[in-house]
């Protein structure tokens, strides 16, 4: 598959190390995979591929065309996901060894049945009720005078 890239803007952002590159993707036929169009754009801007990440890839309906967004970092994305970079070389972290104590998950641990919990708790005590006071007493006499 043939990748011909044209770059429509390319801007400086040193704050966070990178460049910002907006630029065009023709290819023949389907729209090219992220990691094709990685390689091509390392080419044309003779820096490593794994430095640069393709944000975006937009398909132009019915064309063979694709807008696309990439950030291309001054080191390595791979070092930075490891560890740190030294000198520009990249340094891995150590992996732990196979002796490490494994832990249990959470799911794996019982609990204790909540119900005998229950049954041990002492049981609220009840506060009495209160009264009441009825603030119209005058239906209460004229049902009491309409049954004399």
């Amino acid at each position: 598959m043939a990748i011909e890239i044209t770059i429509q803007k390319d801007t400086e952002n040193p704050f966070l190390e990178r460049r910002d590159v907006k630029f065009i993707v023709t290819s023949d036929g389907a729209t090219p995979k992220a990691n094709d169009v990685r390689a091509a754009l390392a080419a044309k801007l003779k820096v490593p591929d794994k430095n640069i990440l393709i944000e975006h890839i937009y398909q132009k309906m019915g064309l063979s065309e694709s807008d696309c967004i990439a950030k291309v970092y001054k080191k390595s994305l791979v070092a930075e996901k490891n560890g740190d970079t030294k000198d520009g070389e990249e340094v891995k972290k150590s992996e732990p060894s196979g002796d490490a104590p494994i832990k249990e998950k959470e799911s794996d641990v019982k609990a204790e049945p909540i119900a005998e919990e229950k049954k041990d708790a002492p049981a609220p005590e009840k506060q009495p009720e209160k009264e009441v006071k009825k603030e119209n007493p005058a239906p209460e006499k004229a049902k009491e005078d309409k049954k004399e």
